[in-house]
Order: C-alpha cells, then structure tokens, then sequence
C-alpha cells in the first residue's frame, strides 16, 4: 500500500491518511480486498503514541476509475475510513475537484 504522509494543518482537529491506489473501481473486489485492512492497520499502529490527532485519524483509499465513481465511508472502531474515486480520464480542473471532495469529511450512515 502506498501511504501519503498523514495530512493535518496545524490546529487541525482531525488527521487523515491518505493512500492512492493503482487499480480500478469495482465495488466487490475492491471492499473484499486487503486495502481497508492495511489502512485499518495502520491507522491503529499510530494510537498511543503522544499524539491525540493520530488516536483517532481517518483514512481515505483514493482509486483511480476511469467512467465509474465510487464514493463510501464506513467508521470502523471508531476510525473513519473511506472509498472514493477520482477520474483520471477527467480534466485537470475536475480532478482537482473530485480529489479536494474526496478530502471533505462525509457524514456516515
């Protein structure tokens, strides 16, 4: 799994990691593979360690899906985690857009 740095602003509230995937977007095969896992893992190796953001950071999986959106979130013991997509067949300005709405927090339920 490729992990991007955890990203928060200072005086955030909250911190999500962020981990790009190469591959594309099928609901099935991608809820069923070990990404939520890994993410799941390491957002629970960082609890403990000093840093109250990191006791309960968010993850986000970003997959490229040419044609099909997805968009999920799920909060697992209390870590939110979640699904989105992003064109890459899109224009630069609508991949911005999707990416920066991937990173909006989402209301679960």
């Amino acid at each position: 799994m490729n992990r991007g740095p955890p990203a928060a602003r200072p005086g955030a509230r909250r911190r999500r990691s962020v981990s790009p995937e190469c591959g594309g977007w099928h609901r099935d095969k991608t809820l069923r593979s070990g990404y939520p896992y890994q993410l799941y893992a390491y957002l629970k190796s960082q609890i403990g360690l000093g840093d109250r953001l990191a006791d309960r950071a968010e993850g986000l999986l970003l997959h490229p899906s040419a044609g099909e959106s997805g968009d999920e979130t799920a909060v697992i013991q209390g870590h939110r985690i979640r699904f989105a997509t992003v064109d890459p067949a899109a224009s630069t300005s609508e991949i911005r857009k999707q990416s920066l709405e991937a990173c909006t927090p989402q209301p679960c339920g």
